[in-house]
């Protein structure tokens, strides 16, 4: 047989020292080409390694050679030339950007028989793409090929011409090791490669099951429900999956049921979430999650603290599309939470396996992973798509199937374990992510548009502290309640809650009610009607209530109250989780604690703290002020984006007492034509006592809202005049500042001034823009948005705005009752004594019975030591982590425990009875 030259006629070559800007189909051409010179039919008539070359330099015309020619890019050939390589005993070849077609070509010409991926192929087509990779590799690092070439070449001949099975990988064998030989002169440190495959595309298509059949180290990344959907679909792919993931073959960064959009989510649903996705991915690996991952963005500064609680160690640090993470230079980060507490973060975003362009780029990439830090690691992965295995990546994986080449190729975990993070000193802070939540919901990113893109956030704001205090109220009727029994479906319902599917149901508060009353009423025989009122938070509260069966004004521990038009509204004092008690009359001449002066005075709301006034032009909030200094603080008004008058029409009184004053204006939004853009209805709400002023906006557009949300929407537009004030927006609970454009937050922003600070609860709203230095609109209405009704709560010089937030979320809840507490009008059934110990919520513990759980966060930034005051004293008390396992165990004094928390901590305290 003759010896033929194999050339690969194209003017690409893939370079070490930087990356090409090349066209997908061109690069296809390219690999298609070329690898299909490393056939063994080919291999075995060939006079050496193939070599890439342009026309011209093979004139004049000789015989014995085999040239493929991509199509893509166009290079012109004159049939003349052709004709001339043919007649002269010369092949050509054309390679396009198929495969299939390609080696449809070379099976033609050649009178092959070859199918679209013969077995014995692809081990010959890995040490051909070695081959050149190495090549490029010696490029980049100014280094001349040590590879012999001849040497490698006639190993590669004698694996082709073996007769055996063995024979053959004998020789391929001892050939690729040839290449690491020489990649080893080169660089002898250790090279490291992970493989990363995100579950981010339609589980009925995806192709993972070739992934699991080739038994090859790989990574998956996702949350656990793609994987419920996935095994739907191949029911018999999951037990080989569950297999490799127990072997370790397989890892996983997971720990989340759902992909939802928990960065502006409450800290319930991020701890719902983790808890239901960690224990399914305990059944389908049998052991519990170290590391966890997720396809798209959810971050914030606090995200170490709940991965911690978790026993999670290490993080994905980016996401496939447009969130905005911390900006590091190196690939593994030590990332510390607000509480100093550590995740190990791989900040290094995968290249693309679904691409043939980063195969064009391995040279390069090598060399990159070598300089630019300690340890050389190479990350590869597919971040979206149905997972199929790629050409080129076959033939990488048979290569260092045969010899660690280029470093061993692994899952993520084994890649990273051995490598050392760089130490984050400082906490990142709240500007360091940033989400395209907006963009994602209204369609403006590559996902398709979905319905009420804030309102949703809304809703779920409102939706989990429901949640979470009806499982607080289930657990003080469990410890103070002995024939108690919890209520069952929380984790059912809080996975409807995710989903955005499922409600707290009405009346779910009420066994819990009825047996805390039953503990607290007087055996007397009297009756004295009236109403329990129960507070689900950690603090005191002056909350405001309508009982609709009172008939007089009420005695203490009412603050205030005044006739409704159906009973009475009062401003009741409760303790910290704990109860008030009111008749529902008093006898005339009994003493009623009453207010000096009514709370509406003309367009003006003032009590013992606040001043508002209400601008009778626009119906907006011209200013308001505190009661000592009384300076301007902040006004309102409602904006239509693109440009908008606020013309009011009527200012009325709705309500007005010693207990509550309500005014509402009504009016339009004009555009420059003096058009109607829209309606609207504003009312304003102050209680006596209250540090806070409630506004109800109603909004009614007349047309809807198109175009990109950050420049068309409805807004509500708070100013001020201090051009040098500093923002800061809590994120769970907690204040970070702010220099962002368009910070993010469902919970408050506080406007820090010389004159004092102004906190703007926006009960879940969570976008937010800035106006020069003196404006911010909270985002109300955008395409797609179909709510009409908007909440907002304003404070002045607020020490403790978390509570606050919690406070106006949390109603209080009524029961009627026949009798009057043995304890007196009012009592506690736990006291924290540390305003800055915040507690989320209780719930039923479930390693012991009438075991309780509270979760508790600090808020100020300060290490604290606190008291905790229970019912009764506890038979243990123990800091728990989020599985019930005891990290301390805490002591415990009579009916008190003592805790220690630190800055920002978060803290899960167990209290057996």
């Amino acid at each position: 047989m003759p010896s033929r030259n194999l050339v690969l006629l194209t003017h690409l070559r893939p370079s070490g020292k930087y990356r090409q800007t090349v066209q997908q189909d061109a690069v296809d051409a390219f690999w298609h080409g070329y690898l299909s010179l490393w056939h063994p039919h080919i291999v075995l008539e060939s006079a050496g390694p193939p070599k890439l070359g342009t026309q011209e330099e093979f004139e004049p015309v000789v015989a014995d050679n085999l040239f493929i020619i991509p199509e893509t890019p166009y290079q012109y050939h004159g049939t003349e030339w052709q004709e001339q390589q043919k007649a002269a005993g010369s092949i050509v070849i054309a390679a396009v950007p198929s495969w299939d077609d390609t080696q449809a070509n070379l099976t033609e010409t050649l009178a092959l028989t070859h199918d679209a991926e013969p077995r014995d192929w692809l081990p010959f087509a890995a040490l051909g793409m070695g081959y050149l990779i190495l090549d490029a590799y010696c490029d980049a690092q100014d280094h001349s090929n040590p590879l012999d070439s001849q040497n490698f070449y006639d190993k590669v001949k004698q694996a082709a011409q073996a007769t055996t099975v063995d024979d053959r990988q004998h020789h391929l064998g001892q050939a690729a090791h040839l290449l690491q030989e020489a990649r080893e002169v080169v660089n002898p440190s250790q090279l490291y490669q992970a493989v990363t495959l995100f579950m981010d595309g339609v589980p009925s298509e995806s192709k993972l099951s070739d992934w699991i059949n080739a038994a090859a180290p790989f990574t998956l990344v996702g949350s656990s429900s793609w994987l419920e959907e996935w095994q739907k679909a191949f029911p018999t792919m999951s037990e080989p999956l569950k297999q490799q993931m127990k072997a370790g073959t397989i890892d996983w960064w997971g720990g989340i049921r759902l992909e939802t959009h928990e960065a502006l989510l409450p800290s319930s649903a991020w701890l719902a979430n983790l808890q239901q996705g960690l224990e399914q991915a305990r059944e389908w690996s049998g052991k519990h999650l170290e590391s966890a991952g997720r396809c798209h963005f959810a971050a914030t500064p606090t995200m170490p603290t709940w991965y911690q609680s978790y026993q999670i160690k290490r993080a994905i640090g980016f996401s496939n599309d447009s969130g905005v993470w911390p900006h590091t230079s190196n690939s593994l980060t030590a990332w510390r939470g607000p509480d100093s507490q550590l995740l190990e973060s791989c900040m290094k975003k995968p290249e693309p396996l679904d691409t043939s362009e980063t195969a064009f780029h391995l040279g390069h990439l090598l060399y990159e992973a070598g300089t630019a830090e300690y340890v050389a690691w190479l990350h590869l992965g597919m971040m979206r798509g149905n997972l199929e295995m790629s050409l080129w990546f076959r033939c990488w994986r048979e290569l260092h199937r045969l010899a660690p080449v280029f470093g061993h190729l692994g899952h993520l975990e084994q890649t990273i374990r051995d490598i050392p993070a760089t130490e984050q000193f400082t906490p990142a802070n709240g500007d360091d992510y940033q989400s395209d939540y907006l963009l994602e919901l209204t369609g403006q990113c590559d996902s398709p548009a979905k319905p009420d893109p804030i309102s949703r956030f809304v809703t779920a704001q409102q939706q989990w502290r429901q949640w979470e205090m009806a499982r607080t109220m289930e657990s003080l009727a469990t410890t103070l309640t002995p024939t108690f029994k919890a209520v069952a479906g929380w984790e059912q319902l809080s996975h409807q809650l995710l989903l955005g599917t499922g409600t707290v149901p009405d009346g779910v508060n009420q066994p819990a009610l009825k047996a805390l009353a039953s503990r607290l009423m007087s055996p007397s025989s009297t009756k004295s009607p009236g109403y329990l009122i129960f507070n689900a938070c950690s603090f005191a509260r002056k909350a405001s209530v309508q009982l609709p069966q009172a008939s007089t004004l009420l005695p203490a521990p009412a603050w205030a109250s005044q006739k409704a038009e159906q009973g009475i509204d009062a401003v009741i004092d409760v303790p910290a989780l704990g109860f008030a008690w009111v008749p529902l009359a008093v006898e005339k001449g009994a003493k009623v604690r009453v207010p000096k002066t009514n709370l509406v005075q003309g367009t003006a709301l003032q009590n013992d703290y606040l001043m508002l006034e209400i601008d009778p032009e626009t119906g907006g909030l011209r200013s308001i002020r505190d009661a000592v200094k009384q300076l301007p603080r902040l006004g309102q008004q409602l904006v239509f984006a693109p440009g908008s008058t606020m013309h009011c029409d009527s200012i009325k009184t709705l309500r007005q007492g010693h207990a509550v004053g309500e005014i509402q204006s009504q009016g339009r939004l004009l555009d420059a034509h003096q058009q109607v853009l829209a309606t609207f209805r504003q009312t304003y709400r102050l209680w006596a006592g209250s540090k806070m002023v409630e506004l109800d906006i109603h909004l009614e557009p007349a047309t809807p809202v198109m175009g990109y949300p950050w420049h068309a929407y409805y807004g509500c537009r708070w100013a001020w005049r201090d051009t040098q004030s500093r923002l800061q927006k809590s994120i769970h609970h907690s204040k970070l500042p702010s220099m962002q454009t368009r910070p993010e937050t469902p919970g408050f922003i506080e406007l820090e001034t010389p004159h004092g600070r102004v906190a703007i609860f926006s009960a879940g709203q969570p976008f937010w823009q800035r106006h020069s230095s003196r404006m911010l609109d909270t985002v109300l209405l955008v395409e797609g948005e179909t709510a009409s009704d908007f909440h907002f709560a304003i404070s002045l010089d607020d020490d403790l705005p978390h509570q606050t937030a919690q406070h106006w979320l949390t109603p209080l809840l009524t029961l009627p009752t026949e009798g009057m507490p043995t304890a007196g009008t009012s009592g506690w059934f736990f006291h924290i004594d540390a305003p800055s110990v915040l507690m989320m919520d209780m719930h039923p513990g479930t390693t012991a019975p009438r075991t309780i759980i509270m979760r508790l966060l600090e808020t100020y930034g300060y290490a604290t030591e606190a008291t905790l005051q229970c019912p009764k004293p506890p038979q243990s008390a123990r800091v728990v982590d989020s599985w019930g396992e005891t990290k301390q165990t805490l002591t415990i004094n009579g009916d008190s425990v003592s805790l220690h928390l630190g800055c920002y901590e978060f803290q899960q305290v167990a209290l057996e009875f």
